[in-house]
């Protein structure tokens, strides 16, 4: 496999995993009950999940009690956002439902609006995490279209970013790459911001798998020196890892190992799994046994710990394929395959499942 197909068979991992999560909102009403909320916006941000819904699910009893139903309704889209992030994606389901019952009882079609746009954001999130790229990419259509009836350039342009995500799962670099550029034009006279960063990152992410390095490490610098300013280090993680593809792509193998390290070192839980299985990429095409060997029972290890969903999946197939190529025991390559095969056919993820096969 040369360096540009294992960096895009990478990249589908990488593209899922680096997908920022819509923010966890609340409502300013009463004082207490926002108090929880915050405390469970607070964990959620310290990936703190369990205690978070223990936190959101009190507040929506409180909700209920009081008759507030649009409260309760961005409360139960909140849980809908934890439970998203541990990929348990029945209960994820259900209560975008449970969300979207309440807000067609809402008698403002404004209020009505903002909440569904909302919504979809996570639904995209929850499809995309499934495979499901078309229907992510024509659900964040639909909260593009909404944010824009209201006038919300902030959910509006993160929606179009969320568009670019799924085009790229979709293989569609030239539309994606449309996409972005149409981004960017809006924010070019815009303070600096997250969003303003992450587009820019995107778009360096398109350039180079269309072959544009050069172009594409002066995108990515942009916005990495944006992102350190604010700061914001998960995008600023994500960055690195795009300028490490970069260096790859280009035959600077160390310099890619140290900015996958340089990511890796300000990442948690499952957005370290790009760097290592990017880092553990280069070893194995640098031959050095040893070290990629270490490399890849770290990530076996990490991968028992995070959440079931398509990366994760992706993720053992991609180490199985490493694991090959360093002549470990066909029984241990066949047990990690078979658990794909296993997960990927539960969660009905039939393109990584067929990956999976294709390794046994």
């Amino acid at each position: 496999m040369n360096k540009l197909n294992r960096l895009l068979f990478l990249g589908t991992i990488a593209l899922i995993l680096s997908i920022p999560s819509p923010k966890v909102v609340w409502a300013n009403n009463d004082r207490s009950i926002q108090t929880i909320e915050q405390e469970a916006a607070k964990l959620y941000q310290q990936n703190r999940y369990l205690e978070a819904i223990n936190l959101l699910e009190t507040a929506i009893k409180q909700y209920r009690q009081q008759g507030d139903i649009v409260s309760s309704a961005i409360a139960i889209r909140n849980l809908a956002l934890i439970y998203q992030k541990l990929g348990e994606w029945a209960r994820a389901k259900t209560a975008l439902t449970k969300a979207e019952e309440i807000i067609a009882t809402i008698d403002s079609e404004l209020e009505k609006s903002q909440l569904l746009a909302q919504i979809l954001e996570v639904r995209g999130q929850i499809e995309l995490s499934l495979g499901q790229a078309q229907n992510a990419l024509e659900t964040w259509k639909e909260a593009t279209f909404l944010y824009e009836q209201q006038d919300n350039i902030t959910g509006f342009t993160q929606a179009k970013i969320y568009q670019a995500y799924a085009l790229q799962a979709l293989g569609l670099y030239s539309q994606s790459l449309k996409t972005l550029t149409e981004v960017k034009e809006r924010l070019e006279n815009k303070p600096d911001t997250a969003i303003k960063a992450r587009a820019l990152l995107n778009i360096g992410n398109v350039l180079s798998k269309t072959g544009k390095y050069v172009e594409s490490a002066t995108i990515l610098n942009s916005g990495l020196a944006i992102a350190q300013k604010l700061p914001e280090k998960t995008i600023i993680a994500d960055i690195l890892l795009n300028l490490g593809n970069n260096a790859r792509l280009k035959s600077e193998p160390e310099q890619a190992l140290e900015l996958y390290q340089q990511a890796i070192n300000i990442s948690s839980g499952s957005d370290i799994l790009r760097g290592k299985l990017a880092r553990l990429d280069v070893l194995v095409s640098l031959s050095a046994i040893e070290a990629a060997t270490r490399e890849a029972e770290e990530i076996e290890q990490l991968l028992a710990q995070l959440p079931l969903q398509q990366t994760t999946i992706q993720g053992k197939v991609s180490l199985a394929r490493h694991l090959l190529e360093l002549e470990t025991k066909p029984s241990k390559i066949a047990r990690i395959l078979v658990s794909a095969i296993k997960q990927a056919k539960n969660l009905g993820i039939k393109r990584t499942e067929a990956d999976a096969l294709a390794g046994l």
